[in-house]
């Protein structure tokens, strides 16, 4: 009995003291470790409140909040003042460039806000959006080349932002770069199926591919909400006259024809389209007043012209045919020529010889708005050319007041900054 109980006591600790001061050592180690998070998060608060004020109070910051409140209180000219000094005294803010650009844009300084939102670009390089502002203002200036490589960029920065696929789309299809256009568009009208001009312009490229079904897929269910939408209708008469030219066919894409006409009178495409339909039910003598009032509105329209020839080929006309024959040969190389000089001075804007000769052709067809930014980009490309600043200066005195017309090599953009 004593052996078991001097072995049960040897058992016991025989030191108290010892043992819970072991315990207590125990517990203390997780009260350490929350007191060192403790003071990490306060040490993190701190910088991060440091670099707050900081950010705040940096001249970029200062400039750009007092300049959109001089432009709040009407005093645009202190708000440009202020944002000039913050690009100068902060050339690493992106803020001050971006107010300014803006407000340039709206000023209808577009080569000024595209130099800005370049800028812009290259403080923040992952910023999607400051890329799209950078394609407007390209595309008001008719830079084709750096409005692409904008475009491009935006949709890999915002790859779900349907205006961005659907700009690029537009603008690649104004370009005849029918390959970029068709996944561009399809990716836009999948994230934005009720945009009239994604949608629209989706249906005429694979209208172009001969894939009449998905086109009538896709332009039906718009049609049923716009039943009277122009060009909607314009387009569902040319999948009509894809089936046999049955007479009931035809009668229906006459009335589809004339109701874009009569939702836009003055628009070619419907013209053209009424006056083909009207051709195809043989009735050449009502087709020409048709052609005549699109080639009365557009010069330049040569589907009116081929429309008048086969008209007049039909009714026997012969000397009328062959004038008409060699009036659209001249179009057509003006036209060929016109979309070689665009090109060529999309990429080289300071050639002096290629700019006048376009700026000419534009103003021949009465496009006085893009001579006169053509001309106008020449001398801000080519500041030394005498020539090039004797003509914008011509021109504008015959034409003081040229106002923006439809022939701009490059879409609308969707918004504006």
């Amino acid at each position: 009995m004593s052996h078991r109980n001097d072995a049960a006591t040897s058992a016991k600790p025989s030191n108290p003291t010892t043992a819970n001061s072991s315990g207590s050592g125990a517990h203390s180690r997780p009260r350490v470790a929350l007191a060192a998070i403790c003071i990490a998060a306060i040490i993190a608060a701190g910088a991060s409140v440091v670099r707050n004020y900081r950010e705040m109070n940096r001249p970029g910051a200062v400039d750009s909040d007092e300049g959109a409140r001089a432009l709040a209180d009407g005093r645009p000219d202190l708000a440009e003042a202020a944002w000039r000094r913050g690009i100068h005294d902060d050339p690493a803010d992106a803020r001050c460039f971006s107010l300014l650009a803006d407000y340039d844009f709206k000023q209808g300084k577009t080569a000024e806000a595209a130099d800005l939102y370049a800028a812009v670009t290259r403080l923040t390089p992952n910023d999607g959006a400051s890329f799209l502002k950078l394609y407007q203002a390209q595309s008001a200036n008719r830079d084709q080349k750096g409005a692409l490589a904008s475009l491009k960029r935006a949709t890999e920065l915002l790859p779900n932002d349907g205006d961005a696929f659907g700009m690029y789309g537009l603008f690649a299809q104004a370009r005849n770069d029918f390959p970029a256009a068709f996944p561009a568009l399809q990716r836009a009208h999948a994230l934005k199926p009720d945009d009239r001009d994604y949608l629209f312009g989706l249906i005429q490229l694979e209208m172009m591919r001969s894939d009449f079904e998905s086109a009538a897929r896709n332009l039906e269910p718009w049609m049923r909400l716009h039943p009277n939408d122009a060009q909607g209708c314009h387009l569902q008469a040319l999948l009509l006259e894809q089936r046999p030219p049955t007479a009931e066919n035809l009668a229906a894409a006459l009335d589809l024809e004339r109701r874009a006409h009569a939702g836009a009178p003055h628009n070619t495409d419907a013209i053209d389209g009424l006056g083909d339909v009207t051709l195809k039910l043989n009735r050449p003598a009502e087709a020409i007043p048709i052609f005549l009032q699109a080639a009365t509105l557009d010069p330049d329209d040569e589907k009116a012209r081929n429309g008048l020839l086969r008209c007049y080929q039909r009714l026997g006309r012969v000397s009328d045919a062959e004038t008409m024959a060699r009036t659209i040969a001249t179009l057509e190389a003006r036209r060929q020529r016109i979309a070689h000089l665009a090109d060529a001075f999309s990429f080289h804007s300071n050639d002096v010889a290629v700019g006048l000769e376009l700026a000419a052709l534009y103003e021949a067809q009465d496009r006085f708005s893009s001579a006169r930014d053509i001309l106008s980009r020449l001398t801000a490309h080519a500041p030394d050319s005498t020539v090039a600043r004797k003509s914008l200066a011509d021109f504008l005195a015959r034409h003081p007041a040229s106002a923006p017309d439809d022939g701009a090599p490059l879409p609308n953009a969707k918004t504006s900054p």
